[in-house]
């Protein structure tokens, strides 16, 4: 499900940046909506409101760190780039490098004991599964005629953001067990990021003249690209549910079946001008697959 809800955010996303000409509005539309949505349940969730209560309270008795709650400045810079490098490489290239860049980064939060399950020791059957993630975003290159001066930068980029996004999994999981609600620790998420894309749009001088923009977003005939924030918010609900019981790397890679699969899909059915389904990322979807199974944990008799 986590893997779903991200192949259809990246599309949603990349769709709204097509049809708008800005993926940092597209971003910052993806942030809004989903904020709207989780402040709207949370009128109505007790445990909810109770759950984004508690943070003050957290930080100064030093269950979490006052950087930690910043942690939704990285789901910003994923959307910009979702929204920016999806229109050009299609969901399933933009994937195989965010996902190989998780599996890299994951090996050392997991190492460190950032997420809520704790320290986690980097073994041969750990290092393999990130190892083979990684060939793959190199396969999944080759399937690109203009080669390294074109779009498998782009591929590179989704997978930098990759390694940053193993990090905020950890720190997410985390603020989710200290105050004891994965959905206000989902909408402090969104908060940020929100705030944070605000802040972006205005340092990149987008912000000016850029009202006619916006006002285009609503326009558009697919409307349902306005509101990627909600895939969004299930994403990183399911995440920080499932970091904490099989850790960053197991669940990064475990949700790669769904992802994979999901975004070739949608490339085959609804593809973009810049969607490559060839051999060679069909190749390195297995691989990925493949690093999935391997780094899940062996079966131990009680």
């Amino acid at each position: 499900m986590s893997g779903a809800f991200v192949a259809v955010q990246g599309r949603m996303n990349g769709g709204l940046a097509e049809r708008i000409g800005s993926a940092p509005l597209a971003a910052l539309y993806s942030f809004g909506s989903g904020l709207i949505v989780l402040s709207v349940f949370m009128v109505f969730s007790r445990s909810m409101l109770d759950g984004a209560k508690r943070l003050p309270a957290s930080v100064r008795r030093g269950g979490l760190k006052g950087w930690q709650l910043f942690a939704g400045l990285v789901g910003a810079v994923f959307v910009w780039t979702q929204a920016t490098v999806v229109p050009e490489i299609g969901v399933a290239a933009f994937l195989v490098g965010v996902t190989a860049g998780i599996s890299s980064g994951s090996l050392l939060v997991d190492r460190l004991g950032v997420s809520a399950m704790g320290v986690q020791a980097i073994t041969l059957q750990r290092v393999i599964a990130a190892v083979i993630a990684v060939i793959a975003v190199w396969l999944s290159v080759l399937g690109f005629a203009e080669g390294w001066s074109g779009l498998g930068v782009l591929v590179l980029l989704a997978f930098l953001v990759g390694v940053l996004n193993a990090g905020q999994q950890a720190v997410n999981s985390q603020i989710g067990k200290v105050i004891g609600s994965p959905l206000a620790a989902t909408w402090l998420n969104f908060v940020v990021g929100t705030l944070g894309l605000i802040g972006l749009l205005g340092l990149v001088g987008v912000a000016t003249g850029g009202a006619e923009v916006a006002l285009r977003a609503w326009t558009v005939s697919d409307f349902w690209l306005l509101f990627g924030g909600v895939a969004g918010v299930g994403f990183i609900v399911t995440s920080i549910i499932s970091v904490r019981r099989l850790g960053v790397l197991v669940f990064s890679l475990f949700l790669i079946a769904g992802q994979m699969l999901v975004a070739l899909l949608l490339d085959l059915v609804f593809p973009t001008g810049g969607s490559v389904v060839s051999p060679y990322l069909i190749a390195a979807v297995s691989l990925t697959l493949l690093a999935a199974v391997i780094a899940l944990p062996r079966r131990t008799n009680a």
